[in-house]
């Protein structure tokens, strides 16, 4: 994901000069980036906390200010524009702060995420205790029930035996 993008970013200014290495690594930046916005599309279609779906509209908002930013250096490195790395380098450093807010969000989406998962293992085990309840429960009105059931047969049976006995 964004790993791959600040890769495939700074092996495109590594080779500048070399219009086929950057050719081959503004490709590799592009599917990187379409991998990105899929996943996060992807996520924001699900039923996801508020808080999250926040993270994520930061994500989207950040990664198109990273996008314009990069596409626009790499239009100019095709057109020759930059003397050297150090000043297309340069050129990318208000799109920075961009892919470092994404960063920023993502590792807070992790936790978020980690959150609502602890969350829910504590409701999955809550739950299961009341069914264990339950059926206990359960089992124990079957075992009375047949306990009573079974006093009740004896007595129908031990009393007719008992009155001919007497009788």
């Amino acid at each position: 994901g964004v790993g791959n993008l600040r890769r495939f970013e700074k092996d495109m200014l590594i080779n500048l000069d070399d219009a086929e290495a950057f050719g081959k690594y503004a490709a590799s930046w592009k599917k990187a980036l379409f991998v990105v916005n899929k996943s996060s599309k992807e996520i924001q279609s699900l039923q996801v906390p508020q808080e999250t779906r926040a993270a994520l509209e930061v994500i989207d908002k950040e990664m198109q200010v990273y996008r314009s930013g990069i596409e626009g250096v790499q239009k100019r490195i095709a057109d020759k524009e930059f003397g050297s790395l150090a000043a297309a380098n340069a050129a990318l450093g208000p799109v920075k702060a961009s892919i470092h807010k994404v960063d920023d969000e993502l590792d807070r989406l992790t936790d978020l995420i980690g959150t609502d998962s602890e969350i829910a293992a504590l409701a999955v085990v809550a739950r299961s205790q009341r069914v264990q309840l339950v059926l206990g429960g359960v089992m124990l009105l079957g075992v009375l029930g047949v306990g009573a059931y079974t006093v009740l047969s004896i007595r129908s049976i031990l009393r007719p035996l008992h009155e001919s006995i007497v009788a």
